[in-house]
């Protein structure tokens, strides 16, 4: 069993679990600090079973799949297993983005690694142990792609994406959609609550509307891809009025406003200070996607 380093609060419960059954317990965790405190939380979890460091975990291994808090965590951890990193695939596991990716992909060449994983873990700890996470795996070498393709089912779904670093910047959007709904939900919660809208109602209603996100997407790829705004599905105007139309109801019964004035300042940003208001609502994409209207790198 493998005790990694991850989410500051999953890890005694996850710890003193996962030993029961364990002849021998590997510890990858940031520090020896942390170590020695979850040593003694699994207390006589121990007895009797084998406790060894990382560098010696890696001895027997053929896969070596890296599910640390950091990347500089993942880069020194590979640094000090060393030579042990030689003829063996490295899987990475930790969140990052696609430049970090790549930086530990040339690290395990560089220290001799057989192949190299770069991956994103979507799902809870307890996901994880159910094996029923999603894994957004991306590998330029499709033999180390074999040598862990039957292992990381284990764990969950396995979703390859193509190159090293695609995987991340696939995580970022897919994990966003959930962050950014939530914001949503939260400031909308307020009004639902005291206009009597029930939980219920809303996720009903939320779940038919989310089911409609794919055909939306799908319509306004060729706005985004052409960058032209016209013959608008909802312009920048209806958007901003349906937003600020909220803001005196809110105010009114000291709710929260914090959202809906970020999005009418986009709003504004985007339609360049109205000049541009009955554009199509993507034309958002301007300041979400471009720097200053430049291409990207």
């Amino acid at each position: 069993n493998t005790i990694g380093d991850g989410v500051k609060g999953r890890g005694v419960v996850d710890a003193v679990e996962a030993v029961k059954e364990a002849e021998v317990v590997v510890m990858v965790l940031t520090t020896m600090e942390d170590t020695k405190a979850l040593l003694n939380t699994i207390g006589d979890g121990v007895k009797g079973r084998g406790v060894v460091d990382a560098v010696e975990a890696v001895k027997e291994a053929e896969v070596v799949v890296m599910v640390l808090t950091t990347m500089e965590d993942t880069k020194a951890l590979l640094n000090t297993i060393g030579d042990g990193v030689k003829g063996r695939v490295i899987v990475n596991l930790c969140s990052g983005n696609p430049d970090q990716g790549r930086e530990v992909d040339e690290l395990t060449k560089h220290l001799g690694a057989k192949g190299y994983v770069d991956g994103a873990y979507s799902g809870a700890p307890s996901k994880a142990r159910a094996g029923a996470g999603t894994l957004f795996l991306a590998s330029d070498d499709d033999a180390a792609k074999d040598a862990v393709k039957d292992l990381l089912t284990h764990l969950g779904e396995n979703i390859w994406t193509g190159r090293v670093g695609s995987s991340r910047a696939l995580d970022y959007a897919v994990v966003d959609l959930a962050l950014i709904n939530f914001m949503s939900y939260a400031s909308n919660r307020a009004m639902m609550d005291h206009e009597g809208v029930s939980p219920e109602l809303f996720f009903r209603c939320a779940a038919q509307r989310l089911s409609t996100i794919e055909g939306v997407f799908r319509a306004v790829l060729p706005k985004l891809e052409s960058r032209t705004y016209t013959d608008p599905i909802a312009t920048l105007d209806i958007w901003q009025n349906f937003t600020a139309s909220r803001l005196p109801y809110m105010q009114s019964h000291n709710m929260s406003t914090v959202l809906p004035e970020l999005t009418l300042d986009l709003i504004e940003k985007a339609s360049q200070g109205g000049d541009k208001k009955d554009e199509d609502f993507t034309r958002l994409q301007e300041i979400l996607t471009y720097k200053d209207g430049q291409e990207r790198k």
